[in-house]
């Protein structure tokens, strides 16, 4: 009787969880329940209990890969265990306690929020113990009780339409599983022999396993599943294909939505469509969050919703591309008149983050201004009131514009860079989030005006680990996301908005947002992974495509709430309606236009065809496209070896076309400095002047070094030899340009500098002025003249007076009152 699941777990829904818990606690404990270590989870009736790990936010950032060589520090983490138990009486009624202290009579912790949740995902993880049981050692329930479990607790939400109604009638939900076999297991008998007579498998009185067995052998097999999709009619293809490129996993509003946006047919076709494809086993009818996150990319929906998913064999086997429709660049657009093209210049990412990086750290603002937008923040004052007044008069109102990221540079600082890079603000914005977010530049600690660059960011932008560096940073990129790129639409006059509590504070957190933005860039690279390369696509038939796939792709979690936490929309405060293309027109489509034509395009991964009037109207995807996302999908390999070949190509041509006009360029200034060009074929001076003389700053695309006697000398000091550094210099001398007599002088003084180290200076016949302290000299200073007669200063009390003022120091000593001790032995003479 135990297994018997209590009425109010089985009617548990996660709309109950935000009521109990509140929606900031319920969102955050959502979120635990799918990153946190929850483990010794039990049921005892309608009691669950269980323990919850919780790693806190680490102060520093690694990137995702394991095999990362920069990582810049890390720190020891502790994690927080909680101790949860709470009973559930009904959606009103609960007792709940946790070891966090923060479980009230009306509210649930977050804690308890996350064993919710994660009761409604994965209910046969729980442990059932019997009434009279007090410890139970740890065990998995067996596989007999697993569907009887499941299908004891979710119960199918009614359908709105007669759609879905007639397409779910006959086939059986199962449990979700990545597993194909597991999945072919919990399907019946007959159900299993209808697929196997679709595979013409022979049965032979074979028992239902034995089936299963025989069938999942069968789609492990390309040319197998391949000729069966072959098999099926046209529109049938054409939803399956739609499903894989979705993600392999819909639910059903999303899929009838999909069916209505394609006009793949009426509701009787689809349910003729659903049910051939679950007769070959490409689709199954799955329960709890069916999301496969080994390969999909994000496309959330309800917790406890029902799923269309397709098999990953099936995925694999088919290679489903992504439909486009090509664009002739050659040919006058009608409209927009001659195409222009852009080609993405793969080498100039990492010298421009490095140009960044330096001028960041050369950077020196007014007093009361931050660098960036969360230094700015006055204390004591919610960020939100920073971005614009409140909606509605004087009267309290419900939502408010979206906040600035915490993470955005300040206008000061994006001016400063403008000005003195030559990039423009979006740029500067991209670059900056990638530096912070890779710790390669970091806040100093007490300080909002300065950040400090790591040592070695020169070797480690402009080394030769180009390929994996990319793709760890594309990857971090990816994985890591801010929310500033929805801030940038401001500037097209669409309003971000926000819904706020009764205490005028936004309902959205900025790391759920933050979340939500990777999710729907992954969802767009992925589909761009699965476009054809070298060919220009047009770019509004490719826009289309996406909002019949995925028009809510920017809001994919907010379809776990009744009404969007956050929207997009005009002045006249009417909000988008994403599921019309005209609204989806001027909020998405605007933003997937930004996404191409700035990142992508600044990542080196796609070329842009624009009109006259600078509309984007084709892209193209290059190698290293193929590379940097097929690294992001199989974690590495090959990848990182096709994208280290193809910035190494890339770089090799620009470093060709550099030396036709120009080897390297380099300036000079004053007091010993040079400029180089910030280039990565220019590496091999920028290391030498990166050991030998000190980096002081950037002017434009160059970076700005100073050689003196202490650099030569330290580095002469850890064994490092200038005659490379030497040969170079020589050889642009030889170039016979206007640059070359500054050079030669530069060279001339970088000589004596070494013929000078490690030999002893020998002053002879010269006078030696001494002061008691260092107070004294400066007294003398003040009133006396004498600091114009010192010739070197060997410490702040003994200094060399200039040959025939000997004179003239004692008389103005004297004539001040002061009574100078003078040495005139012959020892102190000369020798």
């Amino acid at each position: 009787m135990e297994n018997i699941v209590p009425v109010p777990l089985r009617r548990l829904r996660a709309a109950d969880i935000i009521r109990m818990a509140g929606l900031a606690d319920a969102a955050l404990g959502q979120e635990y329940s799918r990153t946190a270590y929850i483990h010794e989870t039990q049921r005892l009736g309608a009691c669950l209990r269980g323990s919850v790990d919780i790693a806190p936010t680490a102060t520093h950032t690694v990137l995702p890969s394991d095999e990362v060589q920069f990582s810049l520090s890390r720190e020891t983490e502790k994690t927080y265990a909680y101790s949860v138990e709470i009973t559930v009486h009904s959606a009103n009624s609960w007792e709940s306690s946790c070891s966090c202290h923060a479980s009230t009579a009306s509210s649930i912790c977050l804690h308890a929020a996350a064993l919710l949740y994660l009761w409604l995902a994965k209910p046969d993880v729980f442990e059932v113990l019997a009434v009279s049981e007090t410890t139970v050692p740890p065990a998995s329930l067996s596989s007999e009780q697993v569907p009887a479990l499941v299908q004891a607790n979710v119960e199918v939400a009614p359908a709105s339409r007669s759609t879905v109604k007639e397409a779910t009638a006959s086939p059986a939900t199962i449990r979700y599983s990545t597993d194909l076999l597991n999945n072919l297991s919990q399907l019946g008998l007959s159900e299993l022999r209808n697929i196997a007579r679709e595979y013409r498998l022979t049965l032979n009185g074979m028992s239902r396993q034995q089936i299963a067995e025989a069938i999942f052998a069968s789609l492990q097999q390309t040319n197998v599943v391949r000729q069966m999709a072959s098999e099926l009619e046209k529109t049938q293809r054409q939803l399956l294909a739609a499903l894989i490129l979705a993600g392999g996993s819909l639910s059903d509003n999303d899929l009838r939505g999909m069916v209505e946006r394609f006009s793949l047919g009426r509701s009787g076709q689809l349910q003729h469509m659903l049910l051939a494809l679950q007769g070959k086993a490409f689709l199954f009818r799955t329960s709890m969050h069916g999301t496969d996150t080994s390969v999909r990319t994000g496309l959330g929906s309800t917790l406890l919703d029902i799923h269309w998913y397709v098999p990953v064999e099936v995925r694999i086997a088919l290679h489903v591309s992504a439909p486009v429709t090509y664009f002739d660049v050659e040919q006058p657009d009608e409209k927009y008149g001659p195409v222009q093209l852009k080609y993405a210049n793969q080498s100039a990412l990492f010298p421009n983050l490095l140009l960044v990086a330096r001028a960041l750290a050369q950077e020196e603002l007014n007093a009361g201004e931050g660098l960036f937008a969360a230094e700015t923040t006055t204390p004591g004052v919610p960020e939100i009131n920073m971005v614009g007044r409140i909606a509605g008069g004087t009267q309290a109102a419900s939502t408010v514009l979206l906040p600035v990221p915490a993470d955005t540079p300040s206008p000061q600082l994006l001016a400063s860079l403008q000005r003195r890079l030559g990039l423009e603000a979006a740029y500067c914005r991209f670059a900056t989030h990638i530096l912070r977010t890779a710790d390669i530049v970091q806040s100093v600690s007490g300080d909002n005006k300065r950040v400090q660059v790591i040592p070695d960011i020169a070797q480690l932008l402009l080394g030769d680990m180009h390929g994996e560096v990319l793709r760890d940073l594309f990857q971090l990129w990816v994985k890591r996301s801010s929310y500033h790129e929805l801030s940038d639409l401001l500037e097209h006059g669409v309003r971000i908005c926000c819904r706020v509590t009764s205490a005028g504070m936004p309902l959205l957190r900025p790391g759920e947002l933050k979340a939500e933005m990777s999710e729907a860039r992954q969802t767009l690279l992925t589909l761009l992974a699965q476009s054809p390369r070298g060919k220009w696509i047009h770019f509004q038939a490719f826009a289309k495509f996406i909002w019949r796939l995925n028009p809510l792709f920017l809001q994919q979690r907010q379809r776990l709430f009744a009404a969007p936490h956050w929207w997009f929309e005009q002045e006249d405060r009417r909000p988008f309606k994403p599921l019309q293309w005209n609204d989806w027109r001027r909020g998405e489509l605007l933003y997937l236009t930004r996404f191409m034509s700035g990142p992508l395009y600044w990542w080196g991964i796609c070329d842009l065809a624009l009109s006259s009037q600078g509309q984007l109207l084709a892209f193209r995807l290059n190698p290293l496209a193929e590379s940097l996302l097929s690294a992001m999908q199989d974690g590495g390999g090959e990848g990182e070896h096709n994208a280290e070949n193809a910035l190494l190509a890339s770089s090799s041509v620009a470093s060709q076309t550099a030396d036709e006009k120009q080897p390297l360029q380099v300036m000079t200034g004053n007091d010993g400095q040079i400029l180089v060009a910030c280039s990565l074929e220019a590496w091999s001076l920028i290391e030498l002047c990166e050991i030998f003389a000190e980096p002081i700053g950037v002017e434009h695309h160059f970076l700005r070094y100073r050689f003196t006697a202490r650099t030569i000398a330290k580095a002469l000091g850890r064994g490092q030899r200038p005659e490379r550094l030497f040969a170079i210099l020589r050889a642009l001398v030889e170039l016979r340009d206007e640059q070359s007599e500054a050079l030669q002088q530069l060279l001339t003084q970088l000589e004596n500098w070494l013929a000078g180290y490690g030999r002893v200076r020998i002053y002879t016949g010269v006078t030696l002025l001494e002061t008691i302290e260092p107070v004294v000299m400066r007294e003398l200073s003040a009133i006396t003249t004498v600091e114009e007669q010192i010739m070197r200063t060997f410490q702040p009390t003994l200094h060399v007076l200039r040959p025939g003022t000997t004179g003239k120091v004692l008389e103005e000593l004297r004539r001040r009152g002061h009574a100078p001790l003078v040495h005139t032995e012959d020892s102190y003479g000369a020798e």
